[in-house]
Order: structure tokens, then sequence, then C-alpha cells
């Protein structure tokens, strides 16, 4: 059988379908070289890490036989809505509906998005490990590394919710994977102009995923540009991709569809939350802007109404809020203008809000008050019910409890050890791509502790998903340079060095 590098491999001819061919056999002699050499001696890491995937995925279906057909919030709801009657909002991202209803047509039920984040789920990781061997990882940090993923609730039950964050946080993972893994990149991303153009149009629907997946959008092309093993024109055309797929979806295809704006409230739920606490806690606030705020919503309302873990709700939920007046533009832009100097004045105030939520948000304070995970399905009007496996879910429900009591919550629910592994894994990633992904996640994690507006702990699934591969990243020998220095990017790259 001959090697991945001796397949015979055409020149390239105006022939589209010749093209096509050319760039298929490209492709397949690349995943050839990804895998291994044809000897058993070197095959077994991708049987090893094939069967770790499988066995995660059936780790997984278990979860969705406890929970079958899924676990939806009203969230999950309200999206499952829209795809049936074809009426999008923007409310929740539009494309993440509009992938609800296309997996739809496959299956009609919640089970079918729930078997697609299994699938990407167990990939994604299953693909990670093998990257891990592939850079020098010793056994006991691919065991502890496997271990993660199974002894972790949350990686069970959050595979079998609804969420935008789960599809959004699995698309970053597998991000993380080839952009850090030099072969895998240069195989899926710098393999000519139209590699790195669709490799562009798929980091921009992840970050349509979630409203603040502009992060990534504003961040990618940068990494992408400062890519020094990167080619200079693939880095531009992907840059290019990323941001125009981006704007396209976000201009063009939302009017395509018809897809209706976010809720206008939306907009404003940042000033009125920082705005309610600094009045909620007696802050320093003038008679016309007392006025203001009296005019969205009392001020004995708001003070007898706030705290700081759901945020969202300060005002909403109020008894006498009056939502009308944030449609009057003239009354919006006084509001913004007089939020903004209330909020320089009560600093203090605003970064004590901040910090209060933070503490929720990464799985700390009282349990009463924690948002860590769901296990139902909302009651609804359109006859979506969970039909579980009672022997199953009960253990694993007894778990999910059991995780969530302190002491032991500080390990399975709490974000605090996996911000100290990623700054960990900044520290001591060196120049290149391992540390463009570290700080992308950092930067991404930062701008959730700024912008959330409730105690969610699953805005923070792509920092509990992808850290535990950065940090183990950061413990292997440093190969993706030594690839580099053989393979410049000024030169032809063939994947014939199985050695590596």
């Amino acid at each position: 059988m001959p090697r991945a590098a001796e397949l015979p491999f055409p020149q390239s001819k105006s022939h589209l379908g010749e093209r096509l061919r050319t760039h298929v056999i490209g492709l397949y002699r690349a995943a050839l070289c990804f895998a291994s050499d044809p000897s058993d001696t070197t095959r077994r890491p991708v049987v090893i890490a094939t069967i770790f995937g499988v066995t995660l995925f059936a780790w997984l279906a278990l979860w969705l036989a406890a929970f079958f057909p899924g676990v939806m919030t009203p969230d999950s709801i309200d999206q499952w809505q829209q795809a049936t009657s074809g009426e999008y909002s923007n409310h929740h991202p539009f494309l993440h509906t509009l992938t609800i209803a296309l997996i739809r047509k496959l299956w009609n039920s919640p089970a079918a998005v729930a078997l697609v984040q299994m699938l990407l789920c167990a990939f994604g990781i299953g693909l990670s490990f093998r990257v891990l061997q592939r850079a020098g990882a010793l056994w006991w940090s691919l065991a502890a590394y496997a271990a993660t993923y199974f002894v972790m609730p949350i990686f069970g039950i959050y595979a079998v919710t609804l969420w935008k964050d789960i599809l959004f946080s699995l698309g970053l993972l597998l991000f993380a994977v080839v952009w850090i893994d030099a072969r895998l990149f240069r195989a899926l991303v710098d393999r000519s102009w139209w590699s790195a153009a669709v490799a562009g149009l798929a980091v921009a629907y992840c970050a349509c995923l979630r409203h603040n997946g502009v992060v990534i959008v504003a961040m990618v092309p940068l990494i992408a540009l400062t890519r020094r093993d990167f080619r200079r024109a693939s880095r531009f055309v992907f840059a290019s991709s990323v941001i125009l797929s981006y704007l396209f979806a976000q201009t063009i295809l939302i009017n395509v569809l018809h897809a209706s704006a976010s809720s206008i409230l939306a907009g404003e739920l940042m000033p009125v939350q920082l705005v309610s606490a600094v009045a909620a806690n007696n802050g320093i606030i003038t008679p016309e802007e007392r006025k203001t705020l009296s005019m969205i919503s009392p001020m004995d309302q708001i003070k007898a109404h706030y705290n700081c873990f759901v945020s969202g709700s300060i005002m909403m939920g109020n008894p006498s809020f009056n939502a009308k007046v944030l449609y009057d533009p003239a009354f919006v832009t006084e509001f913004h203008r007089q939020a903004l100097n209330i909020l320089i004045r009560n600093a203090p105030i605003v970064a004590a809000d901040r910090a209060c939520l933070a503490m929720h948000l990464i799985g700390l304070g009282a349990p009463y008050f924690a948002y860590l995970y769901e296990t139902g399905i909302t009651p609804n009007e359109i006859g979506l019910s969970q039909a579980p496996l009672s022997r199953i879910r009960r253990p694993l429900l007894a778990y999910l409890a059991w995780s969530e009591r302190y002491p032991q919550r500080l390990l399975f629910w709490s974000a605090v050890p996996l911000i100290v592994l990623l700054l960990i894994s900044c520290w001591k990633a060196g120049p290149g791509p391992l540390r463009q992904v570290t700080v992308l996640l950092l930067v991404a994690t930062l701008a959730i502790f700024l912008i959330a507006p409730s105690r969610d702990y699953r805005y923070l699934f792509p920092l509990v998903l992808i850290t535990p591969f950065l940090f183990t990243r950061c413990l292997c020998k440093h190969e993706t340079t030594r690839i580099e220095t053989i393979l410049p990017a000024t030169t032809e790259r063939p994947c014939s060095d199985t050695s590596l």
C-alpha cells in the first residue's frame, strides 16, 4: 500500500470537475498524513483516540436516555416554536434558530438537536485528544484530560440541553483544535485561498450563534493577520471571509428570512440594570435624573426588586414598568446621557454590582441562588415533554445534586480553577497559535463578566470546555514550532513527514 505522500496527485486543470477532484484527493492525502503511518505501532494512538471519542458518545447517550428528548428552558421553547412556524426573531440569534429548523427536517424531535450536539462534542473532544497525542502529551496528562469529560457532570447535562451556548462553545473548541495543530491547520485552512474562505465562513457561522460572538469576529481576523506561518494571501482571504460573512448574516440574511429585530428592551438592558443598581444602593442621583428613571419605573419599585444575580429583570419585572418610553428615540438619547453620568459618578457601586454578579456567574455563592443547569422541559402549549428512562435518570440526578453541594461544588461547578488554569496556559504558551487561542478565550471570558445579564453558568461553557485542552497542550512538547521550522510558510508544504 503506497504511503500518503506517494499517492498520485494530478496537475490542476481548468475543468471544474478536475480541479474539484484534485482538491478532494489533496484533502484525502492530508487526512491520511494526519491519521498515522500505516504501520501497526503508529496506528495505535489513532485507535485509542477513536475509542475514547466513541466511549464519550456512549456516555453522553446515557444522559440523553435519562432526559429524553432533551432539556429545554423558556428560551429553547421559544426557538423551537420559531423553527416550527418559520417566523424568526433575532431576540435569540436567528442563525441558531435556523439551525434547529434544518435539523428538524431530519427528525422532528428535540432529541435530533441533542444528538447533533453529542456528536460534535464527542468528535471535537476526541480530535483534541488525538492532537494532544501527536504533540507528545504524557500518558498521565492524557488520562486526566479524558477523565475530565466523564467525571464533570456539566458535559453530560449540557450536551443534551438545547441552548445556543452549547453549539457556540463546540464551534470554538473545533476552531481551537484546528488553529493550534499545524497539520490540521494546513489541511483545512491554509491549503488554498478557497479553504481559507470556507474556514472563515465557518468561524462567522459559529460567532452568529450568540450575540456576544461579535467578540470572536473582532479578534479572529486580528490573530489571523498576525500568524506568521499563515500564507499572506490566505490570511487576508480568511480575515475578510470572517468579517464579510458575519456582516452578510447580520444585515442581508436576516432580512431575507424576515427575522424581526431584537426587542428594543434587549438593547437597553445594560444601562437599565446598571442604573438600577445605583438607585437601589442609594447612589448619588440628581433630581432630574431621578425624574427620568421614574418615567421607566417608580424608584420605590426599583429598590424593592433589585438583586445582583438576575439583573436583567430588575426593572422589567416591576409592576409599573413602562416599556413604551423606551420606544421614544428622544427619551432614549436623554436616558443614555444621564445613565452615563450616573454610572461615572457612582463607579464603586457599579463595580460592586458586577463583582456580585461575577461571584454567582463563576459558580460561587449560596446554592439557592445558583443557576448551574436544568433537568426538565418548561411547561408549554406545543406538547413537548420528557419521556426518560427512570433507572438511568435517578442516579444521574443524584450525582448532579451531590456535585452542586459544598465543598464538592468548588471542584465540579466553580470556574475559579479553570480561570487559574487559563491564566497559567496564557503564561506558559510561547508565541504562536496556542497563545493566540488562549488570549482569545481569555478576552471572550472577560467580556462575559462585563455584559452578562444574569448569573447563568452556561455563559462560561466555552471556558469550561476548552481550558482543559489548552492547559494540557501547554504541558506538551512544543511540536508546532518544530513543524513550522521544517516547513516555512513560503514553501510548498507536502504532508509526508509521518515521523512528526
